[in-house]
């Protein structure tokens, strides 16, 4: 009996360490499981505000859509568009864009080819979106001038019913943001809307709008290319039967600078804006001024005689052909400082990609 009571009295003596030890123990793996989770939760990427969550609402992203075709060694521009496509990519960004680049060729293609996959690693990290759209070599010219209008229709495209989206060309840098941003209460966006007369069709007259640039919402872009058109144009197939449609042979014919499938992009786009103002007569259509601004274009290139004053009333550049030669890249530079900054993060970046991308084509072209 005595050693039971003394038993007793050295738990009760001793029961707060069977309380303080399991206590310990349990905060310790409770500490130690968060920490790892924090650990965790520290090497993923970081959620951009514009992502969206499930149920909630995200503000809208803005997007400039452009094309190119993959080189072929065949033509005099075959690096042109594809190497500006990073650099593109970064002067939308510049201004609040991110970039969708339809890829007329097959995703193996440039991912077998050193130069070509050095411009999708750098589109990568501009936060672009490639969507490649596989075509015969015969059409690829077609496509690439083409397929922009129709990129809400394909599978991987990224964007959703209250984005904005605007199209543009792979060799035309935006300066002048306010050219190019969405208007509130407006449904469409046309800049340079004065610049091209008009043209027939069918007996109808129509206003010639560029695709240098073209802006609307995605469901208002859903609207103009599928409404009251049996095709929904997708892939380069129903791409070309939707043409066909309007422009017949035409549309599967060899494209010639100048000759009138030259301007099937542009004219296709205007005659389904035309239909949709007529379907939406109360909707609205805000159309840029270029009045006091100008182009910085590449047969009157004076990009080292521009002053910041004069940069400010340009609203964008039309790049000289292979600016990716070391004698072209040195006239492009001034504007680039201008853009940037002789010293900032994107001149750094743009000097790196270039000396890269000439050291994987040296064997290919002339330098």
């Amino acid at each position: 009996m005595t050693n039971i009571k003394q038993l007793i009295q050295r738990v009760q003596r001793y029961r707060f360490r069977f309380v303080l030890i399991p206590m310990a123990f349990f905060a310790f793996v409770f500490k130690f499981s968060y920490l790892t989770q924090v650990e965790d939760q520290s090497l993923q990427p970081l959620q951009l505000s514009t992502t969206r969550k499930s149920g909630e609402r995200k503000v809208p992203i803005n997007y400039a859509v452009f094309a190119t075709s993959t080189p072929n060694g065949e033509s005099y521009r075959s690096y042109d568009y594809a190497y500006n496509v990073p650099l593109t990519a970064l002067a939308w960004e510049r201004i609040g864009f991110r970039s969708i680049v339809l890829i007329i060729g097959s995703r193996c293609e440039w991912e077998n080819e050193p130069a070509l996959k050095l411009i999708l690693s750098r589109l990568e990290e501009r936060r672009g979106t490639a969507i490649f759209v596989d075509s015969p070599l015969q059409y690829r010219q077609t496509l690439s001038q083409t397929a922009r209008i129709f990129v809400a229709n394909m599978e991987t495209f990224p964007g959703q019913n209250d984005d904005y989206m605007i199209t543009t060309d792979s060799d035309l840098w935006p300066l002048r943001r306010e050219h190019y941003i969405p208007r509130p209460g407006s449904d469409i966006v046309l800049a340079h809307s004065a610049c091209c007369g008009y043209f027939s069709m069918n007996n109808k007259s129509y206003q010639h709008f560029p695709m240098s640039n073209i802006g609307a919402s995605v469901s208002t872009w859903l609207q103009i290319t599928n409404d009251n058109n049996s095709i929904v144009a997708r892939d380069a197939e129903s791409i070309l039967d939707y043409l066909q449609e309007v422009f017949g042979e035409m549309a599967r014919s060899p494209v010639v600078v100048g000759q009138p499938a030259w301007y099937m992009d542009q004219h296709i786009v205007s005659i389904r804006i035309a239909e949709w103002m007529e379907r939406h007569p109360n909707q609205s259509v805000h159309r840029v001024s270029d009045n006091g601004f100008s182009r910085l274009d590449r047969p009157k290139w004076d990009a080292d005689k521009l002053s910041p004053a004069d940069f400010s009333l340009k609203f964008d550049t039309h790049l000289l052909l292979k600016g990716y030669l070391p004698s072209t890249h040195a006239r492009i530079k001034p504007l680039i400082h201008l853009m940037y900054g002789n010293d900032s993060w994107e001149t750094k970046w743009i000097e790196e990609y270039n000396q890269e991308f000439l050291s994987k084509i040296k064997n290919w072209v002339s330098l």
